[in-house]
């Protein structure tokens, strides 16, 4: 399926059809994101078990926190990504952890928006 979508942009490019490129798009990327969650499984070297997981203070979290604003406003996704990978060596509790995967979720999705009122709500909560 994913190839078909992806023959049918590579169509639509080559006859300049920006409207089915702009329809197209998110639903080829949705669904390419989707093969992170069915390839997981074959890169266990990328998972990282709970007993492995470190605490983390609030000077750590707000020195995370400022580089993610930053890479928001500069539109750095591979930064974000970066960011997220070293939070997930992190152990929460169930609230900064629910805080954690809206994050990363976000990230993936590219919502910027999302991704900065995450980190608003994660930022008030450690500094309660």
């Amino acid at each position: 399926e994913l190839s078909n979508m992806a023959a049918e942009m590579e169509r639509a490019g080559n006859s300049r059809s920006a409207k089915l490129i702009y329809k197209n798009t998110r639903p080829m990327l949705d669904l390419y994101l989707r093969y992170k969650e069915i390839l997981a499984p074959l890169f266990p070297e990328n998972q990282i078990d709970d007993a492995s997981r470190k605490d983390v203070s609030v000077d750590e979290l707000s020195e995370l926190f400022e580089r993610a604003f930053e890479a928001l406003d500069n539109l750095d996704m591979d930064e974000m990504e970066s960011i997220i990978t070293e939070l997930n060596t992190y152990r929460f509790d169930d609230e900064q952890l629910n805080l954690f995967n809206s994050l990363s979720s976000a990230s993936e999705d590219w919502d910027v928006d999302t991704c900065l009122t995450v980190l608003t709500d994660w930022k008030a909560l450690i500094n309660r």
